[in-house]
């Protein structure tokens, strides 16, 4: 699948299937003075260049769309319920046709063992308060309207493969299950400790697949003792006391059903400057809290912990510290689409309206990401250097009326423009070069090293 079929492909399903969808909605009852592409259009590729979302902008942008479309505000906003159905039923066909290219990139090659390597984790968005009733939101500090969206992106395809909206109290490890239901053998999921839960690690492995996360500081570990035939439970103290650097063995861990789950333990001592930073944030959050630090909890701050069923001939304890830390990435990307594609600004919409701007801002994510996965894979071919997705995605912005433009008057001889002009923004968002490496290039760069101390202590 290559840049120009990708573009095609999205453009395709735009074009072929608004009116049918329109028309199934109920959008399209009779012939009407907006059509449902100008409708499409306004709320996906035309929200990204507004900084300021109003039902007056966007009918602005439909009427720049459609020659000779004349609409007042409340004979579009009258659209809105209607058009939150169309809307989201174009979001599963866009979303749908980007899942069919599944083409991994290859360039790192210790995570070619895996057959996906997914990062899961979540954002949380506050809505007007007027969405309370629909949306609960935390309370307190927080909003009182908000929903969190569970983003999975993969690392092999550098794409999103799963967004799931839900309700912002919604707890994380309820995600577990999304995962454990679509799991494949071979492949590897990164989570953050929001999701930690033994048992869903426990059927991971049960599927042949592998799971690498932090370690939560309650978790007891057990070791098996072959003398007395039974397992015991390790002492964290006197365990970090006898090591200096770093720990990469085999432990237990107790399940609900007292049933003991082998792990890999993977420990790993922190700088000094990191471990006076972290002791210093704990302890003013326990004291807000009423509380102080207990000795055992001290004393994990000072350590990166890490259980995976990843083996070590696989990765190595430097490959599963850089990996980890290749997590953040989905952060960026959580950054990406809040400050370019103004993800977390809905104005002060109403339910039906707010849809229609959710469900338009995650086509225009998703058809954002297919061409970034696209553009990066071919760059990388070409000078061997990585794109990077904040770059990539302001710049495709300052793009966004040229492919307006090409959407409505789709042809193959603007489509290879597209083509080129994209692999030239492309260009133009790559990664500076500089000394210190991502952790996605140090992991490029390695090549079964052996385990090198003072390096494994400077990634943590």
């Amino acid at each position: 699948m290559n840049i120009l079929a990708a573009i095609g492909g999205i453009i395709n399903t735009i074009n072929e299937k608004a009116d049918k969808i329109a028309k199934d909605k109920e959008f399209l009852i009779r012939k009407g003075k907006i059509e449902p592409l100008t409708f499409i259009l306004a709320l996906t590729l035309c929200l990204a260049d507004l900084h300021e979302i109003t039902l007056k902008t966007i009918l602005r942008k439909c009427e720049n769309i459609q020659d000779g479309l004349k609409i007042s505000k409340q004979a579009l906003f009258k659209r809105m319920k209607a058009g939150s159905k169309l809307m989201e039923e174009m979001y599963v066909h866009i979303f749908n046709e980007t899942s069919k290219n599944m083409v991994k990139t290859g360039y790192i090659k210790d995570l070619n063992q895996f057959t996906n390597v997914y990062l899961t984790d979540a954002t949380t968005i506050s809505l007007p308060d007027k969405l309370e009733q629909v949306y609960k939101g935390l309370g307190g500090k927080n909003a009182n309207s908000a929903l969190k969206i569970q983003t999975t992106y993969s690392l092999l395809q550098q794409k999103i493969t799963s967004l799931d909206i839900v309700a912002a109290t919604q707890n994380d490890t309820k995600n577990n299950q999304v995962t454990i239901d679509n799991i494949k053998t071979g492949e590897l999921y990164i989570k953050d400790l929001g999701y930690y839960n033994g048992e869903y690690f426990f059927q991971i492995e049960a599927k042949q697949a592998y799971y690498l996360s932090r370690i939560k500081t309650n978790t007891k570990l057990f070791k098996y003792d072959t003398k007395e035939e039974k397992y015991v439970e390790i002492d964290y103290c006197k365990l970090y006391k006898s090591v200096e650097s770093y720990i990469d063995t085999e432990l237990f861990i107790k399940l609900k059903n007292k049933q003991m789950l082998k792990v890999r333990f993977v420990c790993i001592k922190l700088p000094e400057e990191i471990i006076s930073t972290r002791l210093c944030k704990a302890n003013k959050s326990a004291k807000c809290n009423g509380k102080m630090l207990t000795k055992k909890e001290k004393l994990m701050l000072r350590w990166n912990v890490f259980i995976t069923n990843v083996k070590s001939e696989m990765l190595d304890a430097i490959k599963i510290c850089k990996l980890y830390r290749v997590r953040w990435q989905l952060e960026l990307v959580f950054k990406a689409i809040k400050s370019s594609l103004s993800f977390d600004n809905f104005g002060f919409a109403g339910e039906h309206y707010f849809k229609c701007l959710l469900y338009g801002k995650l086509i225009l994510l998703t058809t954002s990401f297919e061409l970034f996965a696209m553009c990066r894979k071919h760059l990388y071919r070409e000078v061997g250097r990585l794109v990077s997705i904040q770059s990539f995605l302001r710049n495709l912005r300052l793009e966004i009326n040229v492919i307006l433009e090409i959407v409505m008057f789709a042809s193959p001889d603007k489509l290879s423009k597209l083509s080129e002009r994209l692999k030239r923004i492309a260009e133009l968002s790559l990664y500076d070069k500089r000394n210190r490496k991502t952790s996605e290039e140090e992991l490029i760069d390695k090549n079964n090293q052996p385990i090198d101390i003072k390096e494994l202590r400077q990634i943590c």
